[in-house]
């Protein structure tokens, strides 16, 4: 997929938006997506198991879910959902969130190339929806449980994609559900509980979020290969970068903090989130943390 939708399309789109991750855009799918990397990919693989089952968890005869994923990248965690039929059925809508505007073109044109290869059915096709923005300004489309549509015309690339969203069917659903998947380690401290606080203003009583974050206690023992296996996304790391009393990587074009469950949890309740629930999973060498919480049935 990486040589259809990214190498064709490099030399004639060139983001206009200056942040890291559009210049990590186009190595994304070959270092991450498509990993070659055991541990990472053993990581990846059950971190999707449990997403998938935790959606499908909450699909019922009479309930429909919408999906939000914040760091959506490249579109690799929605996109696999497809594989899951009773999903397809039940989910009304796979929304993805990035702030890389490279990355939301990449993943359009990926959900147009399933498509076109009938791996996805036009309508279904439909239902994957890809937008430029940073998580923490989440609420400006998405707030209650329902669709704010902007006054102004200006951001014309997000109001077309929005256009692509129904109202009524969007308000219909009777779960939503706001993801980061190894997402919240990568925003800089001084910007996760923003972020976290815009994704409890986006769902409505009742919504759950899930994050999905390295576990520190694997820090010492997987950081250093994890990066190197992805240094041609990420730039050189060295021994000087990584922090291992406070589970930290500060190279020069690219932070990582991973968590202890302890500390993910008091996290997001801090924002207002309830009933948390954690589940600790391995790959082959990294561990992960995997994190269900609610937001309160009544203000």
């Amino acid at each position: 997929m990486k040589s259809q939708a990214t190498e064709a399309n490099k030399v004639q789109y060139r983001s206009s938006r200056k942040i890291p991750w559009d210049k990590f855009a186009f190595e994304y799918d070959t270092y991450v997506t498509n990993s070659r990397y055991p541990p990472l990919l053993s990581f990846m693989e059950r971190e999707q198991d449990l997403l998938i089952d935790t959606i499908k968890s909450l699909i019922t005869v009479k309930h429909n879910v919408v999906v939000i994923e914040i760091g959506a990248g490249t579109g690799r965690s929605l996109f696999s959902c497809r594989q899951d039929v009773r999903l397809m059925n039940k989910c009304l809508y796979f929304i993805g969130i990035d702030n890389a505007e490279t990355m939301t073109h990449i993943a359009m044109i990926k959900r147009n190339q399933l498509r076109d290869s009938q791996e996805i059915s036009y309508n279904d096709s439909k239902k994957f929806v890809f937008l430029t923005l940073d998580g923490e300004n989440l609420n400006r489309y998405f707030y209650s449980g329902r669709i704010k549509r902007p006054e102004s015309r200006i951001d014309r690339k997000n109001l077309i994609a929005l256009n692509r969203l129904n109202d009524e069917l969007y308000s219909s659903a009777t779960k939503i559900i706001c993801i980061l998947l190894n997402t919240l380690g990568n925003i800089s401290p001084s910007n996760r509980v923003r972020v976290l606080e815009a994704m409890v203003k986006a769902i409505p009583p009742g919504g759950m979020i899930i994050l999905s974050l390295f576990d520190g206690s694997s820090f010492q023992q997987g950081a250093l290969g994890l990066y190197q296996s992805i240094a041609p996304m990420v730039g050189k790391v060295v021994q000087n970068d990584f922090y291992y009393d406070t589970y930290e990587l500060k190279a020069k074009e690219y932070y990582s903090h991973w968590f202890i469950p302890q500390e993910a949890a008091e996290l997001v309740q801090s924002v207002g989130f309830q009933d948390v629930e954690i589940i600790p999973f391995n790959g082959s060498e990294l561990k992960g943390i995997f994190l269900k919480a609610y937001k309160a049935n009544q203000p």
